[in-house]
């Protein structure tokens, strides 16, 4: 619960990966919460407060770079950009701030959040290589 509802209210926002098909869609989704969910297990009694400023920064960092991240089947418009990006980069904030400030009495709830904003910055990247790829299979 905690991995879909940090997964869609952060996404919302910045957008980011997106499948080609329905199948890799739900494929993608299961291995991620997967991955996710395993990686929570080993590592949860390991993350510290360097660890969390550090996602904090990674995180912004892809957040004002390449926030939001459009889908040809739902642009953005450009003076609604700015806004998205300034939202993403709030929303990155405040939940890996809750989860930092949760996590010595909820260990596995507060390191889920962490995880799960990591995993949607490494998605936007993917998206972004995904983009580039794209164009330059079309220029070709």
């Amino acid at each position: 619960v905690i991995y879909l509802a940090v997964f869609i209210a952060v996404r919302v926002i910045t957008g980011g990966y997106h499948a080609d098909t329905y199948f890799r869609c739900n494929l993608l989704m299961c291995s991620t919460f997967i991955a996710t969910a395993f990686l929570n297990d080993k590592v949860c009694g390991y993350i510290n407060i360097w660890v969390i400023v550090a996602f904090v920064v990674f995180e912004e960092i892809i957040a004002f770079v390449f926030c939001p991240v459009e889908n040809k089947n739902k642009p953005i418009e450009k003076e609604k950009k700015p806004k998205f990006k300034a939202m993403g980069m709030i929303v990155f904030l405040l939940l890996d701030l809750f989860g930092g400030a949760i996590i010595n009495k909820y260990q596995m709830v507060g390191s889920m959040i962490l995880l799960t904003n990591l995993l949607i910055a490494v998605l936007i990247i993917s998206a972004k290589i995904k983009e580039k790829r794209c164009d330059k299979n079309e220029i070709i």
